[in-house]
This record gives C-alpha cells, sequence and structure tokens, in this order.
C-alpha cells in the first residue's frame, strides 16, 4: 500500500488550516500555489464534515489552467485510493469530478446564466461565441447601424464623422463592443456636458494630476542620487545643494504649480562660475547634467497640466454624442446575437452577475421556475478563486455575490500575486486583490514567500531589483511582501544573473562624431552579440540543474527561453539565432498572425476575394505561391489598369522574361479557378486546393524552418474550418479577421512550448511565458518602451467614455493648454502612469521564469558612462535596473533592508566575443538535384548489415489525411460522414455522403461515394453505432500533440463521452489505409489526450469494417515504446 502524502512547508499549512475567515493569499512566483490550491480543495471535502462536491465553486482564468488544476486532484485522489483512503468516497469523487463546478471563470458564469436563462431572457441553450465570430458580428453591427443611422440623419453620427471620419468612428465602435459593457457606456449617454466636465475635474484632481507629477520621480531620484553624496563644498554650491533639495521635497509633498516653477529656477548653476566652487569638474559635469535633465522633466509635466475650457466642453458633449451611437450600435450587435441564439465572453459574465443580484434582491414577483442548473448558487458554500489578481470590477462583483453574508467569513479562499498582474489590456484591475484583502479579516491575509524554483542567487538580485517597486493600495512600499525565500540550493558557483550592455561602435576616427544608431540598428547589433555569446556559452558547457532528476547537466538550446515584451521586433533575434545555426521555436500570440507564410495566405484569399486588390495581388505574386521577380512585377503594374490588368495581359507583354510570363499565366489560371470555387466549396476546402495545386507547401518545406511554416499554414486551415463550422460568413469575413489578429490578436491559451529536451530556443512574449519557467531565461530588448496606444477613444473607471479632441485649428495658439480637452488629458496621464507600472510587473514576471540562469540585454544608442548619467530617460524596466544597479559594474547600489543579502551580478564583456570567437560555419540545405544524384550514385553492393532504426524525432499522424490520394479522400469523406449530427440522427448513408461528397470532395467520383456509402452502412446497423447514438456527447475530429520525444501529432476522429462519464477516443480505419496507421492513432489518443482532454479517458475504439463480414470495433489500450516504433516502422513502409 502506498503513501499519500504531500511535502508541505509550515508557510503551505497555514492557508489550509485557516477556517474561520475568509483567505487571501498573496502568492509569490514559484511557491507552489497550485499545490496549496489543490490540498485545499481536498481538504474541503475530506472526513464526515466534508462539504458536498457540488457545493464548491473552483475558477481559473484559462482553460489550460483549469484542466492542469483538475488534473493534480484527479492524481490527488488516485493517491489516496492507492493508500487505501476510504476507497468508496473516494471513487465517488473521482467520478463525479467531470461534472463539479472547476473550471474558467466564464464557464462558471456560463453554467449559472443556463439554470436562469429564461428568468434573464436569454436562450437556455444559448452557444458560447469565440472570439472570430464575436469580431465578425460586431463589425456587421457597427456597418448596419451606421447605415441606418447615416439614413435617418442621425445628428449625434453625423457630428462626430465629420470632424473623427467615418472609418475612425467604426473602428471606435468596434473597439467599444468588443471591450466595454452597457454599464459602462451607458452613463455617459443622458450626462449634459457640464456634468461629464464635473466628473473630469473630480479625477483630475484625485488621480490625473498626481500621475502627472509622478513622470517626475526618475529625474528627482536622479538629481537626489548626485547631490546627496557632495559633503565637501563651498558655501555657494552648499546652498545651491540645500535648494535644490528643498525644492525637491516641496515637489514630492505637495506638488503645486508654485513648486514646480520654483525647483525648474533653482535647478541652474549659472552662478558657480568660478573654479573653487566645485570640488573637481566631475562633479560640476554630473550636476549640470542632473540639472539640465530635471527641468527638461519639469517643463515636460508643466506643459501637461494646463487645457482649454472649450475645448474640453465640446469634447464632453461629443462623448456623450458618441456613447448614444455605441448604444444604437449594441442593440444591433444584441440582435444579431440573439438570431445566433449565442453570447460572447462579457456577456457571460455580465448576465451571470444580473442573475445573481436578482436572486440576492429581496423577493417580489415570483418569476417562472428556473431551469434545471449544474451549478445552483444558492448551494455554493466555498468558493476558491487562482489567478485573483487577473479579475475585473464585473468578475468581483460575481464572487461578492457568490459569497454573500460570508465574504469574510470564510467563504472565500483566493489566490493571487499583484505583482504578476500583466493582464491590464483584458481589463485586470491588480487594485482589487489589495482592496479584498484590506477588508478581509487580518488572519485571513496570509502569504507564500518560498520558492521552490529558482536558485538563490537569482533570488537574491529579485528581491533587491523590486524591494521598493509594489505597494497596496493606501501604503508605502513593503520590502517584506516582496522578499522570496529561497528553497532550492546554488548548483555552481559564481553569478547567475548576467548583465549584457551592447554600446555603439567607437568611430575610426576619434575626432568624428559618429552618427547615433536608431533603434532598430542597436537592436540589431545586440541580438547579433547575444547569439554569438550563447553560442559561445553553450559550446563551452553551462551547468543546468536538470528538471527531473534534479542533478547538474550541461544545458543545450532547448533548455533557453528568450522572452520579449512584444512579438512587434522578434525578427532581429530570430535572424541571430539562424546566423550562429540555433533552431528556434518562435510560439503563438500575434506572432502566429504575422508570420511571412500567413500573410501569404491572407493576401492570396485576398485576392481570390477582390480581384482588383493590387497590394494583396502585388504580395501574393511574389510570395511562394507564384513566385515572380521584382522585375515582372514592375512590368505587370506598368499596365494602365494597374496591376490587376497587368495580369490579365501577360501573355502579350513582351519585357516579361520566360519565366515570368509562365508563372504570371500559371497565376491567372489558379486564381481564375479558384475564384469560381470560392462560393461552392468551404473556406478550408478552397484554402487547403490552394496550398496544394500550388505547390506553396512543397516551397515553404524547402525554407528554412520549413516544418515549422507549412504547420502554421495547416493550423490557419484548420482556423478556417471552425469558421466554416459557424456558418453564415463569407471569405471577405474570414480575410477581414485574419488581418485584425495580426494587430489584436484573439484570446488564446496560453502557449504549447517544446519541452526542454527540444534542439530549439523559444522565442516568446513575457504574458506567454507566465505560468512556465526555463533553467535559461534571457531578457532583451529591456530598453525598449512600449509605449502609449490611446488610439482615439478611452475609458477610465474614474472619468468614463473620453473621446480625444477634434484636431486643432490651423492657426498657430501658444497659449497653456490651447487644444487640450481635460478629461482626454486626464485619461492619457492615468494611462501612462499604469503603463508604467504594468511594465513593472511584466519586468517582475519576466525575471522569476528562470530557474539556473538569468540574462538581462539591451543595445544602446550611447556609450555606458552617458547612459548611467541619464537613467530617467530610459524605459521602465531599465530604469529601476540602473537606479538600483550600477549597469557597468553590477553592483547592487540599492539601500537593502538589515539582513538581506547583496546579490552578485556578472557583467558580460560584449567587445571580446567577436575578438575571441568565430562563429560557427553555415551548411545550406541541399538542393534536390543534389539529393537525388546523390541517390542515384549510391553502389548498391557491400551493404552494411541493417540494424535497428532508432526511433523518430518527430511523428506526424496527420500526414496520411493531407495526401491528394484516392485512399486519403475516401477516408476523409467516411469521416466526415460516420459522425454528421444527420447520419446519428438517423439519416440514410447515401444521402449524407451526397451531401458531404458535393462540399468536402467536389471530385468524388461514384465509385468513390459508392464506397463510402458501404462502409457506412455496415457502421450504421453494427451495436457500435447504437451505442454511439446512446452516448451522453459526441464530439468529431480532436487534434492532440504527445510530447517526445519523439514528439507525435495526431488526433482522434471522435470523441465520445459514455455513461461513466469517462471520453473514448473514436479512430476509423478505411479501406486502402495502413493498419498500423490506424492503431497508432487508436493507442495513442488516449495516452495523449489523458492530460490535455476534456475530461477522464477510457479504452480506445478502433473501427473497421472486413471485406468479408459487419464492422468490427477493437479496444486498443496504451501501448509500450517499441510497440509504437514498430508500427512507426511498419506505417512508413506501407
Amino acid at each position: 500500500m502506498s503513501e499519500d502524502r504531500v511535502s508541505l512547508t509550515d508557510e503551505q499549512r497555514g492557508p489550509l488550516l485557516m477556517r474561520r475567515a475568509s483567505v487571501a493569499l498573496a502568492a509569490g512566483a514559484g511557491c507552489g500555489k497550485t499545490t496549496v490550491l489543490t490540498e485545499r480543495f481536498l481538504s474541503e471535502i475530506d472526513g464526515d464534515e466534508g462539504r458536498a462536491l457540488r457545493s464548491l465553486a473552483v475558477m481559473t482564468f484559462t482553460e489550460k489552467a483549469a484542466r492542469e488544476l483538475r488534473q493534480r486532484i484527479r492524481l490527488r485522489c488516485r493517491a489516496k485510493l492507492a493508500a487505501g483512503a476510504d476507497p468508496a468516497w473516494w471513487t465517488t469523487v473521482l467520478r463525479a469530478l467531470e461534472a463539479a463546478p472547476i473550471g474558467t471563470f466564464h464557464e462558471f458564469c456560463g453554467r449559472v446564466l443556463r439554470g436562469r436563462a429564461v428568468a434573464m431572457g436569454v436562450d437556455p441553450e444559448f452557444a458560447v461565441l469565440d472570439d472570430v465570430v464575436a469580431g465578425a458580428l460586431r463589425e456587421q453591427a457597427v456597418g448596419s447601424a451606421i447605415r441606418r443611422l447615416l439614413a435617418a440623419r442621425d445628428p449625434d453620427l453625423i457630428a462626430l464623422a465629420v470632424p473623427h471620419t467615418l472609418r475612425a468612428t467604426r473602428e471606435m465602435l468596434e473597439s467599444t463592443l468588443a471591450s466595454r459593457t452597457p454599464d459602462e457606456v451607458d452613463p455617459t449617454c443622458d450626462l449634459e456636458p457640464p456634468e461629464i466636465v464635473a466628473r473630469w475635474q473630480a479625477a483630475w484632481s484625485r488621480v490625473a494630476r498626481p500621475a502627472i507629477l509622478s513622470r517626475l520621480a526618475p529625474s528627482l531620484r536622479a538629481t537626489r542620487r548626485v547631490l546627496e553624496p557632495i559633503v565637501e563644498a563651498g558655501p555657494k554650491l552648499a546652498q545651491l545643494r540645500g535648494d535644490v533639495l528643498e525644492a525637491l521635497a516641496d515637489v514630492e509633498d505637495r506638488g503645486r504649480d508654485a513648486d514646480l516653477a520654483r525647483l525648474r529656477e533653482a535647478a541652474k548653476v549659472a552662478g558657480l562660475r568660478g573654479k573653487n566652487d566645485w570640488p573637481d569638474p566631475d562633479v560640476k559635469e554630473a550636476v549640470s547634467r542632473a540639472f539640465k535633465a530635471l527641468r527638461e522633466a519639469v517643463d515636460g509635466v508643466l506643459g501637461r497640466l494646463a487645457w482649454d475650457d472649450a475645448v474640453t466642453l465640446e469634447s464632453a458633449a461629443e462623448s456623450a454624442r458618441f456613447a448614444r451611437v455605441a448604444r444604437e450600435a449594441r442593440a444591433e450587435y444584441d440582435e444579431l446575437k440573439a438570431r445566433r441564439r449565442g453570447l460572447d465572453f462579457a456577456d457571460l459574465i455580465v448576465l451571470a452577475r444580473d442573475a445573481l443580484r436578482d436572486l440576492a434582491s429581496p423577493p417580489g414577483e415570483p418569476d417562472e421556475e428556473p431551469a434545471a442548473a449544474d451549478v445552483e448558487p444558492a448551494a455554493i458554500d466555498f468558493v476558491l478563486v487562482d489567478e485573483f489578481q487577473d479579475t475585473d470590477e464585473v468578475q468581483s462583483d460575481v464572487l461578492r455575490l457568490l459569497a454573500r453574508d460570508g465574504f469574510c467569513d470564510g467563504k472565500m479562499f483566493v489566490v493571487g500575486d499583484a505583482k504578476q498582474s500583466i493582464y491590464r489590456f483584458r481589463g485586470a484591475e491588480p487594485a482589487i486583490f489589495g482592496r479584498w484583502r484590506e477588508e478581509f479579516h487580518e488572519h485571513g491575509r496570509l502569504r507564500l514567500s518560498e520558492n521552490f524554483r529558482t536558485v538563490p542567487r537569482i533570488i537574491d538580485f529579485v528581491n533587491a531589483l523590486f524591494a521598493d517597486s509594489f505597494a497596496d493600495p493606501g501604503a508605502g512600499p513593503d520590502p517584506a511582501a516582496v522578499r522570496l525565500a529561497p528553497r532550492r540550493p546554488d548548483h555552481a558557483d559564481g553569478p547567475a544573473v548576467h548583465f549584457f550592455w551592447v554600446p555603439p561602435d567607437e568611430p575610426d576616427d576619434p575626432d568624428e562624431k559618429a552618427a547615433k544608431p536608431s533603434a532598430q540598428e542597436c537592436r540589431i547589433r545586440e541580438a547579433d552579440a547575444l547569439a554569438r555569446w550563447l553560442r559561445n556559452r553553450l559550446d563551452a558547457g553551462w551547468t543546468v540543474v536538470d528538471r527531473e532528476s534534479r542533478k547538474p547537466r550541461e544545458a543545450h538550446a532547448g533548455d533557453v527561453a528568450i522572452l520579449l515584451r512584444a512579438m512587434t521586433d522578434v525578427w532581429p533575434y530570430e535572424q541571430a539565432l539562424a546566423d550562429q545555426g540555433f533552431e528556434y521555436h518562435t510560439i503563438g500570440g500575434s506572432a502566429f498572425y504575422s508570420q511571412q507564410e500567413i500573410l501569404d495566405v491572407v493576401n492570396l484569399l485576398s485576392v481570390i476575394e477582390d480581384p482588383l486588390d493590387d497590394v494583396a495581388l502585388a504580395g501574393c505574386l511574389r510570395s511562394p505561391f507564384f513566385a515572380l521577380s521584382d522585375e515582372g512585377l514592375y512590368w505587370l503594374s506598368r499596365s494602365s489598369g494597374g496591376l490587376a490588368r497587368g495580369l490579365e495581359l501577360a501573355d502579350q507583354m513582351a519585357n516579361l522574361s520566360d519565366r515570368d510570363r509562365a508563372q504570371a499565366e500559371r497565376a491567372r489560371s489558379l486564381l481564375g479557378r479558384w475564384r469560381g470555387l470560392k462560393d461552392h466549396v468551404s473556406m478550408a476546402e478552397l484554402l487547403s486546393r490552394a496550398v496544394d495545386e500550388s505547390g506553396f507547401s512543397a516551397a515553404l518545406v524547402c525554407e528554412f524552418l520549413g516544418a515549422r511554416k507549412l504547420a502554421n499554414v495547416r493550423k490557419l486551415i484548420e482556423t478556417a474550418r471552425d469558421f466554416d463550422r459557424r456558418g453564415g460568413f463569407g471569405l471577405a469575413d474570414f480575410v477581414g479577421r485574419l488581418r485584425a489578429f495580426a494587430d489584436d490578436p484573439p484570446r488564446e491559451e496560453q502557449a504549447t512550448t517544446t519541452e526542454e529536451d527540444s534542439p530549439s530556443v523559444r522565442i516568446m512574449t513575457v504574458h506567454q511565458a507566465k505560468g512556465l519557467e526555463f533553467p535559461i531565461v534571457i531578457l532583451p530588448d529591456l530598453n525598449k518602451n512600449a509605449g502609449l496606444k490611446t488610439g482615439s477613444l478611452g475609458f477610465d473607471r474614474d472619468l468614463g467614455l473620453v473621446l480625444k479632441p477634434r484636431p486643432a485649428p490651423a492657426e498657430p495658439d501658444d497659449r497653456p493648454g490651447a487644444g487640450e480637452s481635460l478629461g482626454w488629458l486626464a485619461h492619457r496621464a492615468i494611462e501612462e502612469r499604469e503603463e508604467r507600472e504594468e511594465a513593472l510587473r511584466l519586468f517582475y514576471v519576466a525575471t522569476t521564469r528562470a530557474r539556473d540562469d538569468l540574462v538581462l540585454s539591451a543595445g544602446f544608442a550611447a556609450p555606458l558612462e552617458e547612459v548611467a548619467a541619464s537613467v530617467a530617460r530610459l524605459s521602465p524596466a531599465l530604469n529601476l535596473l540602473w537606479e538600483r544597479f550600477d549597469g557597468p559594474t553590477g553592483r547592487c547600489t540599492a539601500d537593502l533592508p538589515d539582513g538581506w543579502p547583496a546579490p552578485e551580478v556578472s557583467v558580460v564583456d560584449v567587445a571580446s566575443i567577436g575578438a575571441t570567437e568565430e562563429r560557427p560555419a553555415h551548411h545550406p540545405r541541399p538542393k534536390l538535384p543534389e539529393i537525388a544524384g546523390a541517390i542515384l550514385n549510391e553502389p548498391l553492393d557491400a551493404a552494411p548489415p541493417a540494424a535497428a532504426p532508432p526511433s523518430p524525432r518527430f511523428l506526424d499522424l496527420e500526414a496520411p489525411h493531407l495526401e491528394e490520394t484516392r485512399t486519403a479522400r475516401l477516408g476523409s469523406l467516411i469521416r466526415a460522414a460516420a459522425f454528421a449530427p444527420d447520419l446519428i440522427a438517423g439519416a440514410d448513408p447515401e444521402a449524407v455522403v451526397r451531401r458531404l461528397g458535393s462540399r468536402r470532395t467536389p471530385a468524388a467520383g461514384a465509385s468513390l461515394r459508392a464506397d463510402a456509402v458501404a462502409w457506412l452502412r455496415a457502421w450504421v446497423a453494427s451495436p457500435f453505432f447504437a451505442g454511439l447514438r446512446a452516448a451522453r456527447d459526441v464530439r468529431p475530429c480532436e487534434p492532440w500533440t504527445l510530447p517526445g520525444p519523439p514528439t507525435v501529432l495526431g488526433s482522434c476522429d471522435a470523441l465520445v463521452r459514455a455513461e461513466d462519464g469517462r471520453w473514448r477516443c473514436v479512430t476509423i480505419l478505411a479501406p486502402g489505409e495502413s493498419p498500423a496507421w490506424a492503431r497508432l492513432r487508436a493507442s495513442l489518443s488516449s495516452t495523449a489526450l489523458d492530460h490535455n482532454g476534456p475530461g477522464a479517458m477510457g479504452p480506445s475504439w478502433l473501427a473497421h469494417v472486413p471485406p468479408d463480414g459487419p464492422l468490427k470495433a477493437e479496444r486498443r489500450g496504451p501501448i509500450p515504446d517499441a510497440e509504437r516504433d514498430r508500427l512507426a516502422q511498419e506505417m512508413a513502409g506501407a
């Protein structure tokens, strides 16, 4: 009998034992919060006094986190069973776990809403619209509302469209529907402009003016660092020093306009011209430079403290007009959703909150009997929330309503870390966590600070760096609340934190002033130096600790993660890694929609939809689809009718080369064929045909990282297939969504990363790295300022809805605040402050992803001594770093609390990298003729004895689906029909095949359809199909990835939920297909989906029809590695 034990620290046991008060657990990075959450859940249902499973609600913010938590609970239940702990009870828990309310916030609210749907005026069978469909509906709604209002000559819309343009107004309306709730917009509709201005004035005094003054903080600190060490000063310097330090204190304490003017006047050295006035020239230079930067900062702030009253009043009127137009657009959007019986993600939260409010209100007239619900709010006794720092105000309201009278008294268990709140762009408000902690009883405000992830040398650095950066609402910084305590030992000598600064090259002529490099040039030089240094370090041997064995080993490229603030400038790092021979994996996010192969496909689809889109046509013709030369494009574009007309006349153009003419004629023919298909086949089918018939997929495979590019295109085809399933949208809608996603990526799951045994360096954003950890973390481009993206529309909880004022008149106006609106000035100030705070939280998250080594890097446009003298101008991350550490030496200069160890930092000698190391030789990819020649010239005799082939590194079980063979087309048709809803409902197989054959496989002849029908008749006549019809749920085509080695990419043909609540994979072996391939898919599907599937998995079924008998369903379980390799070899041989 095994033991049921989880090793917990005293700090982790505290939250498990606290029962008399609600708990707000501030959990530091890497401190085991998921373990605590799991154990608290189990303790709530354990024992004679345990709660019923349905009385608990567990909420997370991503499906990945929900799956991980459910899986951890499942494993712990199994451990208890193995240890013999109350088998009947834990078996019951395991069986009921899938139906327990454990999931995302949106999922929970959806379940609540289904039980109250009729009372809330919602269809009980509503569908949840994903971002793709919701975005398309918003575009339709806004277009419809604008057309209707223009036809009615609506004064609000006309008054907005004239100064802002109709296109900008449309974009603002779509943004409002996507990101703002009616509660946030509608109150502005009926306010008079003076009322809106009064609201802005209150927010200005309370929030916005202090936010503007906070911009001075780096310059004030920099000036103090220069003045305070001056002790040997003459009378004039001592007087100046005292006056400026006193003025600094007044600005920090009161911040009046007069205080700012006094500080600006005091910060001058004009009266100290004598040599004896200064201890030495260096001090004079440092003070002069600090005072100049301070005066510039004060001027910048003073210019932000004035506004134009007339512009402000007009801007308030415009904000009210826009709110009224947005209300009309939302009505259209709600109508479109109702027609589709759908709700978007925001609807789930808002309507669930309203339903809970109705339940909490005093009883009035009885409404209709609520539908039976799998979540009954009144039955919820205990609520657990993970990643609570990512909540917004509406979600906070939902949780308060669930807790009712027990909000502070034991009904809530929330886990979060305000320092790791990095989803402000999704509405997260980290201050909510602080407010909840203040409301909870003191003994319910607990912390987890013992870090199990990171070596002490990095923890010491992180503690010193962020000691004074974070504070609870209404309180000053508390270093004790930030400090992490390392639980891991160090595994090597020397620093684990490395500064990597790349200054500009020295000019060849010392007397000649070098041109200042651009930010992009700095980034390219930094990326190149980083990649060369990384190659040298790995080749020389870099020790890390293996996560599984916990023993030291040599690092390899797969241990390295490069984390960026955004993917907009990722290409220099990709190129530099490629130059050094590294494989790399750029992961997910908007980078997917910005990849060149995806843009090529989008251009192709744009041209199919609109033949006159010359910009898209140019990109399409130049891409691997048709590979015209630049010269060929030039001659085609010289046609009087533009590029599209030139393509039509390509065969008549004498200036075209023979190759370009042939390619142009081929492009014209293929585009015409696909254009004829677009209204007759699905978008996925159209895209698949275009990729295959053009040779685009073959061209990609021959490029660098070709397999990954082809995988991206396949993923896009799956996205098109999902879009097809929704119905009601055309190709133009799909193209519009794809282009929008390049700038505004949809809500996505956390990145699926390669494992550490992969040979690829991982590149991802800090957001994608949240919740992950890596042996070696590199944070490049630290001096990049994300910049403020305010657009023309803003919202703040204190200000309400704010529109950017109309463009200023052409005549210059030197009055302070001329053309400025108070509302927009306040909004921009609040946004800038919150952006700076978010930048520091992102920096904290990034630094705490590292397990063994952390590299901080930036490229500069000035020498390091100049950078050190002007740290206030650096990005928020680098400003903090260079204020608390001496950048050129790595020495910690911050005053640390007693007992805190001073961190050790190494500074990489970047100048020596190129001089002492050479780049590895590049090995170009052999060309196809060379490969063919090598094969043909290889002698046939004297072959060595055959050895057992090694296990493959990657096994693609999806490839047979994509083959252009009769077998593949037949299998595709059978799989589509076997799980079609109308077939399961009792339709005749021939009718189903006829319908699907015309859509999915237009080239299918009568014999192919007849073979499919014959197979399906055996399918529907089988007892297996009868059981399938009685199943609780049937989901077609579930893809999966099984990490390796080898990494296996595959899918099952359907997932079926049986009566016992477990899911079973069903795999079909169609006529002519490889039995080994089918057995591999069936055997590996349940293993892959057991960890990342919808729930507990049972054995798989493999269905096939022998030539001489009825359908057989073969039960398949997990297989050993040797059998997997044998089947893979058999499949390859077939």
